[in-house]
């Protein structure tokens, strides 16, 4: 029983908090990029700045006039302003997310350090 003990207390807590700083920055950061860029090209696509873009110059209702066309290019330009202001937000909360989870670990260490001494 006691053998079963310390292997468990060795192997399962001792090497795993040895190697959980190496796997935080090597897997686990593989990880948060990929649900960064994943998450990213989502936002992208569920703003649809693309397609604003694209459509910018592109009459509305099919209004051929030229105050259609006016109206049309500042409605679509106020939309697309309002949209890459809310993918800047998402592009700030998702680097905010990645930077915290880069920072954790000696975060943790600073603490427990200064706790120590």
């Amino acid at each position: 029983m006691r053998t079963g003990l310390l292997a468990f207390l060795f192997f399962d807590v001792v090497l795993d908090a040895l190697y959980s700083p190496i796997w935080w920055y090597t897997e686990g950061a593989v990880c948060v990029f990929r649900f960064f860029t994943r998450n990213v090209r989502y936002g992208a696509n569920m703003i649809g700045i693309g397609v604003w873009a694209r459509s910018l110059f592109k009459p509305m209702y099919g209004e051929r006039t030229w105050q259609g066309r006016v109206v049309s290019f500042v409605m679509r330009t106020i939309i697309l302003l309002w949209d890459v202001f809310v993918f800047a937000l998402l592009l700030v909360f998702l680097s905010l997310f990645v930077a915290a989870w880069m920072l954790f670990p000696p975060l943790v260490v600073w603490q427990i350090t200064r706790l120590l001494l």
